[in-house]
C-alpha cells in the first residue's frame, strides 16, 4: 500500500516484510527504510508530514522527514485484533483502522496526535482494505469483505453504524476505496475471483451509485490523478490500467422518421439512434417545425399531421432532437421530411358475408381523401377466384352469379387525381337459399372451429334435428362421411320458455344455463367449450301437424373460455312433410314376389349395404293378425335362434290396419291416434325411438276369416342412426279347406234281439268329400203304457262320396227293446277343420230277431 506527500515529494510504501519505505519522487529512489513500522494500510498528513502505517498487531506514527517513529499503538496481548486499513481525518485529529477480528470485527478510532485509543464501532462483517473518510460530513465508509460485501457508513461523531449500502455488484467485495472531496465522489474497486469485477462510483451526497465500469480482471488499489484518470492496479500485480472518468457528450448517430414518406393523415414519429460514450442513460427533447417555422407545443417524439396547421401535402416537416446525459451535457441533431400525397382512405363492407343464392349482394364503399382530392371508385367481382366478366357495379345478383358454397369477392379501387390508389377487398360465402345446412365461420384463434369456414348440406352430410312444439331446446346433429367431420348444435331458450323467433343475448353453455338465461353450444370434431358466452337469433321456426319441427333457422356467435375470437354461423333445418310410399334401395339379393319372407336392407355410410332374407324354407314365421285388427305382429326365427326378428306394424290407435301408405310412424308401443306404429327389432338390436313410414301393399282374408296374404314395405330410422333400415315382410297362407257338407238318413226298419233286447238300426251318410263322420243319437220305444225304453248310440263312419252305410247297436236303459215301432233322433258331425252337422228324426219298425 502507499500514500503520497506532494509537498514533501515523497511516496510512503508498506511492504510485506513490515517495512515502511520512503521513495523520493523526483529521483525515484529509496531514501529511507523504517523496519517494523508498516505492512498494510498507510496514510499521511501532508500538513505535518506524519505517516500512519498498520502492521496487523500495531499502528505506527512516523516522521516523514526524519524517519523517526513518534508513537506506536499495539494490540493488547490475548486479543484477536488484526489492524489493516488506515484512514486519516487530520482536521478532527482522528485515525481510523479496520479491525479484522473474526469474532468481533470493528472500526477502531485513535487520536492522531499520540495514537491513544478513542473508541470502537462494531461492524456486521469482517472488513479489509476499503476505508475512506468523508471529513465534510464526518462519515466513515468501510467495505465488508466476508459475507455480504456491503459498504457500511459510520457516523464519526456519534461513533455509530448508520447505514449498510448494497452496491448491486453481483457478489464482489469492496477491496480499495479512494475518496475525492472536490468531486464529492467515492471510488471503489469491486473484486471477486470468479464473477463480475468493476469500479463503482458513489455520489457522497445521495449515497447512490452514479457510474459503473466493468473490468475483465480483479482490481486492487486505486488512485485518482489530477487529470481525471483513475489508475487501477490489478490484484495479481500484473497490470496497471488508467480509466478516463471525465464526462463525454452524448453522440446522436441518426434521426429518421416513421413512416419514411409521411402523408397528412398520419402521426409522424422521430426515431433517434444515440449513445453515450460513458455508458450513461440519455433523455431526449424534441422541437418540431413546419416549413422552417417552429410549431408551438410540439415537443414530443411524435407529431400528429392530422392536427390543423401541422402539415399539408408538399410541406417540409423538420425535427431537432437533443440528447442529454445525467450531468446535463447535451448534443443536438436534426432531420426533415417532405409530406407526400395521401392516397384515398377506403372502408368497405358487404350487405351480408353469408348471403343466400337468390340474394343481391351489395358492396358498401366509403372513400375519403385526407388532402381533399376528388375520389373515383371502381368495382370488380370474382367468383371462387375467377373474375366475373362485366360485374363492375356496386351490386351482384347471386341468382345469376352465385351457387351455394361459392366464395364471392369484391375488389374496390379508390383513386385520387394525383395518381394515388387504395384497394380494399371483401369476401362473402354463399349459402343455400333454402333446404337444410350448417354454416360455420371460425376466426383465427377460435379453438372450436380452428379458423376454418365450412358449409355442410344435406347433399354432403347427414343432418337431423329436433324441437318439440312448445319446447325450449333445439338440438341438431351434422355428420359428414364416416365421421370425417361431426358437429352438434344446441340452441335453447331460458328454462321453461318456448324457443321462438327473436334475439337471445348473453347466452351461456346450454347444459348449465341458469334460470332466465338462454343457452348455446356448438361443439364437434372432438372439441368443445368448458365455459362459453354468445348470442343467437332465431329467424324462423314452424311445426308440422304432428307437432314436430318442420322449419328452424338461426344464426349464432360463440366465444369459448372467455376468449375474444368467435365462432359464428347459421343452422337451418327444413323438414318437408313426409311423402307416402316406400321404395326399397338397390341390393344384391332378389326380393321374392310371393311366398312368406322377411327381407331387410340397411345401406351403410360407405356406399354398401347390409342385406338379410329369411323365408319359410329356412325360418319359422308366427304371424298374428285378425281381420279388422289394429296391429300386425310376426316373429321370424331361423334355426335354434341363430337369427330372430320381431315385426310390429300398426295403424294409429283406434283404426284398423288396412292397405295403403302410412307416414310419420313412431315406435309401435308409443303410437298415438294420429301416428301409426312400426318396430322392426331382433338379433339383440332394438330402438328406443323410431321414425319411419310403411306401405301395406296387400291384405286379404279367406271367407272364413283366415289371413291369406299380408305384405308391407317399411322404412325405419332408429335412434341416432345415419341410415334407415328398409325391408318387406310377406305372409302368404294357402286357402283353407272348404267345410264338408253332410246328409244323414235312417232306414225304415231295424231289429231287436229277443234274447238280449238290443236294437240294431242303420242308414246312410252322404258327404261332399272324404271325411270322418260321427253319427250319434237316441232310440226311444214305448214298450207298455207305463214303460218307455231309451238308449243312446254313437258310431264313427269313414265317409266317402257319394254315401256310405252306417249301423249302430242300441242298448236300452231301464228295459229291453222289442219288436214294434221306435223313434230315432240322430246327428251326423264332421270337423275338418270346421265342424258341420246333419240331423234326422224317424220312426222305425223294429223286427224281432234271435
Amino acid at each position: 500500500m502507499s500514500a503520497l506527500d506532494r509537498g514533501l515529494g515523497r511516496l510512503f510504501v508498506t511492504t510485506h516484510n513490515r517495512t515502511l519505505t520512503f521513495v523520493d519522487i523526483a529521483t525515484q529512489s529509496v531514501v529511507n527504510r523504517i523496519p517494523n513500522a508498516g505492512m498494510l494500510g498507510v496514510a499521511v498528513d501532508e500538513a505535518t508530514h506524519r505517516v500512519y502505517a498498520a502492521s496487523e498487531t500495531s499502528l505506527s506514527m512516523v516522521d516523514g522527514v526524519t524517519g523517526s517513529v513518534l508513537h506506536t499503538a499495539t494490540v493488547t496481548p490475548g486479543d484477536n485484533d488484526n489492524w489493516w486499513a488506515v484512514a486519516l481525518d487530520a482536521g478532527a485529529h482522528r485515525v481510523y483502522v479496520t479491525n479484522l477480528d473474526m469474532s468481533a470485527p470493528s472500526l477502531v478510532i485513535f487520536d492522531a496526535d499520540d495514537l491513544s485509543f478513542v473508541g470502537e464501532v462494531l461492524l456486521p462483517e469482517v472488513p479489509r482494505l476499503a476505508l475512506a473518510v468523508d471529513t465534510a460530513r464526518q462519515l466513515v465508509y468501510v467495505g465488508g469483505y466476508s459475507t455480504a460485501g456491503r459498504l457500511y457508513v459510520v457516523d464519526a461523531t456519534l461513533r455509530r453504524l448508520t447505514r449498510a449500502l448494497d452496491l448491486q455488484t453481483g457478489g464482489s467485495f469492496p477491496l480499495s476505496a479512494t475518496l475525492v472531496a472536490a468531486e464529492d465522489r467515492l471510488y471503489l474497486s469491486q473484486s471477486v475471483e470468479y464473477g463480475p469485477n468493476s469500479i463503482v462510483v458513489l455520489d457522497l451526497g445521495t449515497q447512490q451509485v452514479v457510474q459503473r465500469v466493468l473490468l475483465p480482471w480483479q482490481p486492487g488499489q486505486i488512485a485518482l490523478h489530477a487529470n481525471g484518470r483513475l489508475y487501477v492496479a490489478e490484484l495479481s500485480d500484473q497490470r496497471l490500467a488508467a480509466i478516463d472518468l471525465m464526462n463525454t457528450a452524448p453522440v446522436i448517430d441518426s434521426v429518421t422518421f416513421s413512416p419514411a414518406q409521411p402523408t397528412t393523415d398520419v402521426v409522424l414519429r422521430a426515431n433517434v439512434g444515440a449513445h453515450d460514450p460513458d455508458g450513461e442513460s440519455l433523455t431526449y427533447s424534441y422541437e418540431w417545425s413546419r416549413n422552417g417555422v417552429i410549431v408551438a407545443g410540439a415537443t414530443g417524439s411524435s407529431f400528429d399531421l392530422l392536427v390543423a396547421g401541422h402539415g399539408d401535402r408538399g410541406d417540409t416537416i423538420a425535427v431537432r432532437v437533443t440528447a442529454i446525459d445525467p450531468e446535463g451535457l447535451a448534443t443536438s441533431a436534426g432531420s426533415s421530411v417532405l409530406i407526400a400525397n395521401a392516397p384515398p382512405a377506403l372502408t368497405l363492407s358487404l350487405s351480408s358475408t353469408s348471403p343466400g343464392t337468390n340474394d343481391v349482394l351489395v358492396a358498401n364503399a366509403a372513400p375519403s381523401d385526407a388532402d381533399g382530392d376528388p375520389v373515383t371508385v371502381t368495382y370488380e367481382w370474382a367468383r371462387n377466384g375467377v373474375a366475373i366478366p362485366g360485374a363492375t357495379t356496386a351490386s351482384l345478383d347471386l341468382g345469376v352469379y352465385g351457387d351455394e358454397g361459392d366464395r364471392i369477392a369484391v375488389s374496390v379501387t379508390a383513386s385520387d387525381d394525383h395518381g394515388a390508389v387504395r384497394v380494399a377487398t371483401a369476401v362473402a360465402f354463399v349459402l343455400p337459399g333454402s333446404g337444410t345446412f350448417l354454416y360455420l365461420k371460425s376466426q383465427p384463434g377460435d379453438y372450436i372451429g380452428q379458423g376454418a369456414e365450412e358449409l355442410y348440406t344435406s347433399t354432403n352430410s347427414f343432418i337431423d334435428g329436433s324441437l318439440p312444439q312448445g319446447g325450449s331446446t333445439f338440438n341438431a346433429r351434422v355428420v359428414q362421411g364416416n365421421y370425417v367431420d361431426w358437429w352438434y348444435v344446441t340452441i335453447a331458450a331460458p328454462i321453461g320458455q318456448p324457443l321462438a323467433v327473436g334475439h337471445y343475448g348473453v347466452a351461456v353453455r346450454a347444459a348449465f344455463r341458469p334460470a332466465g338465461t338462454p343457452g348455446l353450444d356448438i361443439n364437434g370434431n372432438g372439441r368443445g367449450c368448458n365455459e362459453l358466452t354468445g348470442q343467437f337469433d332465431v329467424t324462423a321456426v314452424s311445426f308440422s301437424s304432428y307437432g314436430d319441427v318442420s322449419l328452424f333457422d338461426a344464426t349464432f356467435e360463440q366465444h369459448c373460455e372467455g376468449g375474444t375470437t368467435a365462432l359464428t354461423g347459421r343452422i337451418r333445418l327444413e323438414i318437408p312433410p313426409p311423402t307416402p310410399g316406400v321404395t326399397l334401395p338397390p341390393g344384391s339379393m332378389t326380393v321374392p314376389t310371393s311366398g312368406t319372407f322377411l327381407y331387410m336392407n340397411q345401406p351403410n355410410t360407405t356406399g354398401g349395404s347390409y342385406e338379410q332374407l329369411y323365408t319359410s324354407a329356412d325360418s319359422t314365421f308366427n304371424p298374428s293378425f285378425a281381420q279388422g285388427a289394429n296391429l300386425f305382429y310376426s316373429s321370424v326365427i331361423q334355426g335354434n335362434y341363430v337369427h330372430w326378428w320381431y315385426v310390429n306394424i300398426a295403424a294409429p290407435l283406434g283404426q284398423p290396419l288396412t292397405t295403403g301408405s302410412y307416414v310419420h310412424a313412431v315406435r309401435a308401443m308409443s303410437r298415438t291416434a294420429i301416428s301409426p306404429g312400426l318396430d322392426i327389432s331382433g338379433d339383440g338390436m332394438g330402438c328406443n325411438e323410431i321414425k319411419g313410414k310403411f306401405d301395406v301393399d296387400e291384405l286379404s282374408f279367406a271367407p272364413s276369416g283366415e289371413l291369406l296374404v299380408f305384405q308391407a314395405t317399411f322404412e325405419q330410422w332408429c335412434d341416432s342412426s345415419f341410415t334407415a333400415r328398409y325391408g318387406r315382410i310377406r305372409i302368404q297362407n294357402a286357402p283353407p279347406i272348404p267345410p264338408v257338407t253332410l246328409a244323414v238318413t235312417v232306414r225304415e226298419e231295424g231289429s231287436a234281439s229277443s234274447k238280449t233286447g238290443v236294437a240294431t238300426i242303420s242308414g246312410t251318410v252322404s258327404c261332399s268329400r272324404v271325411a270322418t263322420v260321427e253319427v250319434g243319437g237316441t232310440l226311444t220305444q214305448q214298450v207298455t203304457k207305463r214303460v218307455t225304453v231309451t238308449g243312446a248310440f254313437s258310431t264313427t263312419v269313414a265317409c266317402t262320396t257319394p254315401s256310405v252305410t252306417w249301423s249302430a247297436t242300441v242298448t236300452g236303459e231301464g228295459g229291453r227293446f222289442g219288436s214294434g215301432q221306435a223313434t230315432v233322433v240322430l246327428t251326423a258331425t264332421a270337423c275338418e277343420p270346421q265342424c258341420v252337422h246333419s240331423d234326422a228324426t224317424r220312426t222305425v219298425k223294429l223286427n224281432s230277431s234271435k
